[in-house]
């Protein structure tokens, strides 16, 4: 359940659009991304066709209005809408990663930006892949990398799946903002599997070259107390930060 995402209600024609269109525009460029989400009100739940552009969702006001059976007001000085102060509650996944402290983070997932990237994380997590692995590669100031089972930066669990980002071809939205999570990759786009990295600031740099796929909602300030431990020449942590457990929720 989204609380702090925003999600906009707008007039969209969605039907003229198709994943990861670009449109000219007075020497700008728009890049959408149609995508769906599960909305759910007074325990009616109906998928909706949305558009994702700059990083916010749009939906249509008929499929709102339906779902709801309520009338939605469009505030014509910005084109967003209001639902007489009710919200709209886009569910996502939960990834819930404790570390060997007790220390919990909570990272939602979104699998609208990048949904095979979501699907083998939370396929791995589920099955305890993670347990008892560390955060091998800590940057101040940049990132805290981990999920390598030979902990290493050389590990994975026996396969790659396709990176989805921009520069590979998928139009995932999500920018590597603070707290987003993202796959690690060697320089084969293809070639991530099962190591993630948490940003500890942001990095314009890695947008759409990394296929980021959630961010984290709760506990941050543990990422960021390990963002400033000792590590050695190769940024390795000089006491081990290990992951208890991921799981999804």
């Amino acid at each position: 359940m989204i609380t702090k995402k925003k999600v906009v209600l707008a007039l969209t024609a969605m039907i003229l659009l198709g994943a990861g269109t670009s449109y000219g525009a007075a020497k700008s460029e728009i890049k959408a991304v149609i995508s769906s989400l599960t909305a759910t009100y007074s325990k009616k739940t109906e998928k909706i066709e949305t558009l994702i552009y700059n990083n916010e969702i749009y939906v249509p006001l008929k499929k709102v209005t339906g779902l709801l059976n309520k009338n939605v007001a469009l505030t014509a000085s910005n084109s967003k809408a209001s639902i007489a102060d009710q919200k709209v509650n886009v569910t996502h996944p939960i990834a819930v990663l404790t570390m060997s402290t007790g220390e919990k983070v909570e990272i939602e997932l979104y699998p609208e930006a990048a949904p095979l990237t979501v699907e083998n994380f939370k396929k791995l997590a589920n099955k305890g892949f993670y347990d008892g692995l560390t955060f091998h590669r800590v940057i101040k100031d940049f990132m805290a990398q981990g999920g390598d089972p030979k902990g290493d930066g050389t590990g994975g669990p026996g396969y790659t799946i396709k990176g989805e980002f921009m520069k590979n071809g998928v139009a995932n939205p999500l920018l590597h903002e603070k707290g987003v999570i993202s796959m690690a990759r060697a320089s084969d786009p293809n070639s991530a599997g099962s190591q993630f990295f948490i940003m500890l600031k942001p990095i314009n740099e890695l947008n759409g070259e990394y296929a980021a796929f959630g961010k984290v909602t709760k506990g941050f300030e543990t990422i960021e107390k390990m963002g400033n431990v000792a590590t050695d020449e190769m940024d390795k942590p000089t006491k081990q930060q290990v992951i208890k457990t991921i799981r999804i929720k």
